[in-house]
């Protein structure tokens, strides 16, 4: 197994044009994927929370979300989809 390449990641403030706000992180890219989805970094680098804390996290390539989607199917709850062909998929 190849061990995990190191990156330097750089967060910043949205409105901070200056270095105070910014925070670097020192990590692989899986590393710091985990450490969003268990909340683990001190804070959320990120502007959303969309990812922050996540119990379960899964991939899910576009062509199978796509697919289901086409189904009527939410991909992410897997729950029939109130919204389905309102906003043109599928065609």
């Amino acid at each position: 197994m190849t061990p995990e390449r190191r990156f330097s990641f750089r967060t910043s403030g949205r409105l901070s044009f200056s270095g105070d706000m910014a925070t670097r992180i020192e990590c692989g890219m899986v590393s710091l994927l985990l450490e969003i989805f268990t909340a683990e970094l001190g804070e959320n680098p990120l502007s959303g929370t969309a990812l922050w804390g996540k119990d379960l996290v899964r991939f899910l390539h576009q062509r199978d979300e796509e697919a289901l989607r086409t189904q009527g199917i939410d991909p992410w709850t897997g729950e029939p989809d109130p919204f389905a062909g309102m906003f043109g998929e599928g065609t």
